[in-house]
């Protein structure tokens, strides 16, 4: 897809965290679907610590990416993790540490978030790759290569260090024309989307 030239991708900053959270409302907490934390004070507290949890990560590790229009305002956001060989991913969204506010449940976090993490790691096991976590798009902004940006990103990182990319595809076709393929998911973990897998730089040449 190609990518609208009004866009850039960018680190994203603290100032940007009131409408990253607007964007994973829209695009991972919708009322009645993944409905993760509530649309409210206690929610946004919640996700304004992973925000910042995330802000604060190392950066050779951890990149939180944001998409902004041709104004600046944040259209779209992702996190790309290097993973090394032999280290457990954990979730900034579950496995953190990060505290739970008012009218929240860890169970529904598990279903999630846990669920993806689990089976992220059983599938990959010790394999050193990238993995692209909460890549989301304003409604507005869908099909004019938000994603892409972001994504095209994460294959820089992947190729330079020649290691394989790996996410949860919840629309796997997309993914497909991008050159992943699906994971057989013998895991034995039910969990949404589907695990998906880029080949490393030198096994697709």
């Amino acid at each position: 897809m190609a990518i609208d030239a009004q866009i850039r991708v960018e680190a994203a900053t603290v100032a940007d965290i009131p409408e990253l959270i607007e964007l994973v409302n829209e695009g991972l907490n919708p009322e009645g679907e993944y409905n993760i934390y509530p649309h409210n004070a206690h929610g946004a507290k919640y996700a304004t610590d992973v925000f910042e949890a995330l802000l604060k990560a190392d950066n050779s590790r951890i990149k939180l990416l944001v998409v902004r229009d041709a104004e600046g305002y944040p259209i779209a956001t992702g996190t790309i993790y290097v993973i090394a060989t032999g280290d457990v991913f954990t979730s900034a969204w579950n496995n953190w540490g990060i505290s739970l506010q008012r009218g929240m449940k860890q169970e529904v976090l598990d279903s999630l978030f846990g669920a993806w993490t689990k089976r992220h790691n059983k599938l990959m096991s010790n394999q050193p790759r990238v993995f692209v976590e909460a890549l989301v798009t304003r409604n507005t902004w869908q099909k004019r290569g938000c994603a892409t940006a972001i994504l095209t990103e994460a294959d820089k990182i992947a190729d330079e260090i020649d290691v394989p990319l790996f996410l949860d595809g919840a629309v796997p076709e997309f993914y497909e024309r991008r050159g992943y393929s699906a994971l057989l998911d013998d895991s034995g973990v039910e969990a949404s989307a589907v695990p998906m897998l880029r080949k490393k730089k030198s096994e697709r040449v």
